[in-house]
């Protein structure tokens, strides 16, 4: 591919296709990558017109946003910012037991919330400098349950089933600044 592609989540979640996901019309989805083969095709760089968190809970990947390498491991979780350029480079693909999760959403989707983003990252600045953390277990618990919390809400059949999620995503954002504020004061 010559072009710098722009990747929606709907194209996203083609890309991964064969993992179990569910999502929200073209607007959210959480895909869960579990050992064996991944299908993923996005061995070529790409625009992702929203945010993209990707939790690895276990294995190793190895990733390119805006053109910088990080290496992700057990438990750690990254946060692409809307416009980032993304690449996965490498995935343990030799190991069966590897398993990330991707919570993938439009950027109007990821900022219709209000939240005091200015706020909740003043004291981070780290993300700029690296996008990932590694998470204590009970980080790790908090992040699961609002994951977990935000996939029986797109499957369920609630009519604010949008806006619930949202508000999630809205805390999980809080919750994710938090430990880099953390992390940046130890």
């Amino acid at each position: 591919m010559n072009n710098l592609t722009d990747v929606s989540v709907r194209r996203f979640r083609e890309a991964l296709h064969g993992q179990e996901h569910v999502g929200v019309d073209d607007d959210f989805c959480i895909v869960n990558i579990k050992g064996g083969k991944y299908g993923v095709r996005l061995d070529y760089p790409f625009r992702f017109d929203g945010a993209l968190l990707i939790w690895c809970i276990k294995g190793n990947l190895r990733i390119s946003i805006d053109l910088a390498d990080y290496d992700i491991g057990d438990n750690t979780l990254l946060m692409c910012l809307p416009g980032s350029i993304f690449k996965l480079k490498e995935i343990e693909d030799h190991a069966s037991d590897y398993h990330y999760v991707c919570v993938a959403m439009s950027k109007e989707f990821a900022t219709s919330q209000k939240a005091d983003l200015e706020k909740a990252f003043s004291n981070a600045l780290s993300l700029m400098d690296d996008p990932s953390v590694a998470l204590s277990e009970e980080e790790s618990a908090m992040i699961a349950d609002y994951i977990d919390m935000m996939g029986k809400v797109a499957r369920s059949e609630l009519t604010y089933k949008k806006e619930s999620i949202q508000s999630l995503w809205t805390s999980m954002i809080y919750i994710f600044a938090g430990v880099l504020d953390n992390r940046a004061k130890a």
